[in-house]
């Protein structure tokens, strides 16, 4: 099977519901019988504060804890908030391994871990050098961008921070999966999201 490959990123400032939208997009995708492999890490909340960043297997529902509210554990860096379960990283990593092929593969998210350390979920680049895949959704914090439109010129980016209509761009996104699906593989549609 061809694979189409494409890339787009959802970006948006802390808070801004990109893994909200990606669970949207999850749910629409599966019940249309769209394959969609992937992680995505929910935040887990107590008192309306984050306390801890689970990791979340798209594919079988399995979840474990990947990361707990920690501020200033890193003394390299110490604006870092959350201290990461190396296990569960681990975990996290070999699931996106194994995550291709696949209709529509999502990471939620790649961050400094990844970006700026090369360390996290290193999988995630080999697996989307790879391409097998149509489209690949990848949730990344707004101030590393730039870093991702380096690696990923040809990617398309949503960022949340100044989406109007959630609702809007979530359909929109569907739209482009299920035409993905649809047409001849041969072919290299582009992104038309905004």
């Amino acid at each position: 099977m061809n694979y189409l490959g494409k890339i787009l990123i959802i970006s948006g400032d802390k808070n801004t519901g990109k893994t909200f939208l990606c669970r949207k997009i999850i749910r629409v995708l599966k019940k249309k019988k769209v394959l969609v492999k992937g992680v995505i890490s929910p935040g887990c909340y107590i008192a309306e504060k984050k306390s801890r960043i689970d990791v979340e297997d798209i594919f079988s529902d399995e979840k474990r804890t990947l990361a707990r509210f920690s501020p200033g554990w890193d003394a390299e860096n110490p604006i870092r908030e959350w201290l990461f379960d190396q296990k569960n990283l681990e975990w996290g990593n070999e699931l996106l391994r194994k995550s291709i092929p696949a209709d529509v593969l999502i990471i939620d998210e790649l961050g400094y871990l990844e970006l700026e350390k090369h360390l996290g979920w290193t999988n995630a680049f080999n697996v989307l050098g790879s391409k097998r895949y149509h489209l690949a959704i990848i949730v990344i914090r707004s101030g590393l961008v730039e870093k991702a439109e380096k690696l990923w010129p040809d990617s398309e980016i949503i960022d949340l921070n100044i989406i109007q209509d959630e609702n809007q761009i979530i359909s929109k996104i569907i739209n482009v999966i299920l035409e993905f699906l649809e047409i001849d593989k041969q072919q290299s549609p582009k992104l038309h999201l905004h």
